[in-house]
């Protein structure tokens, strides 16, 4: 879901909730128009009538999505939020994943047990949890995530025993 919202200088959009490569501030619906955020460049081109947006990540423009200028409603929502939540080969069920932008330009993502802070050179520095302990600092403090430790107690058994190991899912990698 996204947010347009309607400006004199022009029309923004609002993004709070994409994941991994969200925007951290608002960006002009404007085809070619580069935009400086706390974290990466970003764009929109204009892809078949369409606009897509895309982050400069290192060198290179990469596609993050396309913005449909159409509205939705409510059941829609409801609708795809159920398949996602529930099919067996959806990856929400069974591994933990997180997302945040993080200091000095960086992105930080959590899936199961594999921490990565990525940095605006593209370097990515990577680590692996090795205990319930762990997640405990990290789900509470690095994500600001308000969970008791039978809340996380409960997030780690579901991983162990249903979710992917090995490289994370490739949505995520």
């Amino acid at each position: 879901m996204l947010l347009q919202v309607n400006l004199p200088e022009g029309a923004y959009l609002a993004d709070v909730g994409f994941g991994n490569l969200a925007p951290t501030s608002a960006l002009l619906l404007r085809d070619g128009v580069e935009q400086e955020t706390p974290h990466e460049l970003m764009r929109f081109i204009d892809v078949g009538g369409e606009l897509t947006l895309q982050a400069k990540l290192r060198d290179d423009w990469e596609h993050i999505y396309r913005v449909i200028p159409y509205p939705r409603y409510d059941g829609e929502y409801e609708i795809t939020n159920w398949y996602t939540g529930t099919h067996p080969d959806a990856p929400y069920q069974s591994n933990i994943i997180v997302a945040r932008p993080g200091p000095n330009r960086t992105r930080i993502t959590m899936f199961n047990r594999r921490l990565t802070v990525r940095h605006a050179t593209g370097r990515a520095d990577r680590r692996h949890l090795n205990n319930e302990s762990e997640f405990r600092v990290l789900l509470r403090g690095e994500f600001g995530l308000d969970m008791t430790d039978e809340e996380i107690s409960t997030c780690v058994g579901v991983m162990e025993r249903k979710g992917e190991k090995g490289a994370p899912h490739p949505f995520f990698a």
